[in-house]
């Protein structure tokens, strides 16, 4: 029973990572439009939505890869 429950899981998780992969190139490919970052007094920068929801999709992935890692190197040193 354990055996098909993970196998469902497993396609829930890869489901679940197309889809949102699909929604973010659908949303990045269908606006172009300019959003102003204000960062400091005086200080504005011009992107556009596309590169901005592909960076924080970057930074998303950079830091659950970080996360990752840590959690796996500190089970590693756990078990030696």
């Amino acid at each position: 029973m354990t055996v098909i429950l993970q196998s469902i899981w497993r396609l829930l998780l890869i489901a679940t990572r197309v889809v949102l992969f699909l929604f973010l190139f659908i949303i990045a490919t269908s606006n172009f439009q300019t959003v102003e970052l204000q960062w400091f007094p005086g200080q504005v920068f011009s992107i556009s939505v596309a590169f901005l929801c592909l960076g924080f999709f970057l930074l998303g992935i950079l830091l659950s890869g970080l996360s990752f890692y840590k959690t796996s190197r500190r089970a590693k040193i756990n078990a030696d």
